[in-house]
């Protein structure tokens, strides 16, 4: 959950005369007030890293000139206690300052050091992943193997309920906001018919396999893994202390919470820009290799006639649910195409988890196809395409998706792949393209790899890698009046100095400098990740 950026928010930070105070309240366990430290006397740093587990941090020296006795043991009390850290902004107008909550931090003790010579406290706190990632608490014993399984009584585990279940089962957290993640058009962010989807696709957000986890392994390390099953997601704690498990912006449709008119007008100097590019880090070709599959029972020759596939078995009397079945086919598919299996009914050729047909000429003649039987959402038999025996899906970042040279067909030459598994992502002005920063391979198979188990999982995972490894090293740093209620994974418009129009970013970092009252924003160019 994000703060509502008001207009009387952004007019507080154009006032000329622009003061800021800080404010650190520490709190109980239960989150009463116990007291406040305003004698903060020098600011370390504040920062907000989105590609941080701890998100997160700040330091402090604050003079403790308030107590004149026992300070040891009132450092002492601060260990097990939080701190709610607060900037002032003064509004000229009224006289007043209005605060702004900056997050909840707890003392990483490694960090945290008293001067007895300055009567001085210097606090490195953390946010509360610290409890979960093992560098304040957070490892799970009791067992030797943790298994969260598929199924558990009879009842399918979603990854929702799965991170629910890790979170109140070993920690004392209670506020959560946590998304119902799952397939990619399972979610309301990439799909406009997302509901329609969902019932056609009742396991849309169920755990794809069993998780296993030894003895030791920390709760973030559950965590992390649920929300890597699939790309463009997060975990993190909000500025209000909820832990969060949700996607990241990455469509058209998020909105810009900054204009560029604005954060040009809150540039501290001329020389506030910095733009940089990592290039030994650029990848802008992705090709990913998943699971080679479990096929239950395979068909060596296969003939095809009327728009069905027919497939002989040895002593298969019925269809049954969740069965791979792999074939060689003998001829491309006509338009809704079928299966029949020795002499039962013939049943309908499905795009995964749809009621659609796949397209014609979807099926290439020569190669090996792995199909699940599954029933539809009326009850009946169909055969859902998965791909080739092997998923296989190549991503490519492009400044024309209709260049002649590097074209779908000329990739699926160079990487033998399907032209169906192949996405081209239009960045038309970025610098990282094939055409202009030519062809930079990122080959993705083995370990989490052979946990994808169907073509449209590979692509969406080579498409985000993309997005990461290519537009998200497409950079500009710029320092401006202090945002304090500003985030990261938001979007903002932006124009550098040597573009000649504005352009949207989503921001990565923010490094607040309290001495000074400025905000660092460290951002990328943004593309949305799920284009047509």
């Amino acid at each position: 959950m994000q703060y509502i950026i008001q207009e009387e928010d952004k007019s507080l930070i154009r006032q000329n005369n622009y003061k800021i105070k800080i404010r650190i309240n520490i709190l109980s366990g239960s989150g009463s007030t116990l007291g406040i430290l305003t004698g903060v006397s020098e600011v370390g740093s504040f920062s907000i890293d989105a590609d941080s587990d701890i998100r997160r941090t700040a330091s402090f020296t604050v003079k403790l000139d308030d107590f004149y006795s026992n300070i040891e043991k009132e450092i002492a009390n601060y260990l097990n206690l939080n701190f709610k850290l607060e900037a002032g902004v003064y509004n000229n107008r009224t006289g007043d300052y209005k605060y702004y909550l900056l997050g909840t931090f707890h003392m990483t003790e490694t960090n945290t050091s008293y001067d007895a010579s300055t009567n001085s406290l210097h606090l490195g706190l953390s946010d509360s992943f610290s409890f979960l990632n093992g560098i304040r608490n957070g490892q799970v014993g009791g067992s030797p193997t943790i298994l969260i399984p598929v199924e558990h009584n009879g009842v399918k585990n979603t990854i929702r309920q799965a991170a629910i279940n890790i979170l109140t089962a070993e920690t004392n957290i209670t506020d959560y906001l946590i998304e119902d993640i799952g397939e990619y058009l399972g979610m309301p962010q990439n799909n406009a018919d997302y509901l329609s989807y969902r019932q056609l696709n009742t396991d849309w957000n169920t755990l794809p396999y069993d998780l296993k986890f030894n003895s030791g392994d920390t709760v973030a390390d559950i965590l992390i893994t649920l929300r890597d099953l699939y790309p463009n997601c997060q975990v993190y704690f909000d500025t209000f202390g909820n832990f969060c498990f949700d996607m990241i912006p990455s469509n058209e449709t998020s909105p810009i919470v900054l204009s560029n008119d604005y954060l040009q007008s809150i540039l501290v100097s001329n020389n506030s820009e910095n733009v940089t590019y990592d290039t030994s880090a650029i990848r802008n070709v992705t090709e990913v290799f998943g699971k080679v599959y479990d096929i239950d029972r395979f068909c060596e020759t296969s003939t095809y006639g009327s728009g069905i596939y027919n497939l002989t078995l040895e002593a298969y009397e019925k269809y049954t649910p969740g069965e791979i079945i792999g074939f060689s086919a003998v001829s491309p598919n006509a338009a809704s195409p079928q299966v029949k299996i020795n002499g039962l009914a013939p049943i309908p050729l499905y795009k995964e988890y749809t009621d659609t047909f796949i397209e014609p000429e979807t099926i290439e003649s020569g190669n090996t196809i792995a199909i699940r039987i599954n029933k539809d959402n009326s009850g009946k038999y169909a055969a859902y395409y998965l791909g080739e025996f092997q998923p296989h899906a190549l991503c490519v970042l492009t400044d024309n998706v209709n260049d002649e040279l590097y074209s779908k067909s000329y990739f699926s030459e160079k990487f033998n792949c399907d032209k169906k598994n192949i996405v081209l992502i239009a960045a038309n002005d970025s610098p990282f393209s094939v055409q202009g920063f030519g062809i930079v391979l990122d080959v993705k198979s083995g370990n989490e790899y052979d946990n994808i188990i169907s073509s449209n999982v590979a692509i969406e995972n080579a498409k985000y890698n993309v997005y990461q490894k290519s537009v998200w090293h497409d950079k500009v740093t710029v320092t401006v009046k202090m945002l304090p209620w500003l985030d990261v994974n938001v979007k903002v418009e932006y124009q550098k100095k040597q573009d000649n129009t504005p352009h949207t970013y989503i921001i990565k970092q923010l490094q607040h400098d309290f001495n000074n009252g400025t905000t660092t924003i460290t951002m990328c160019r943004f593309y949305s990740l799920y284009q047509e």
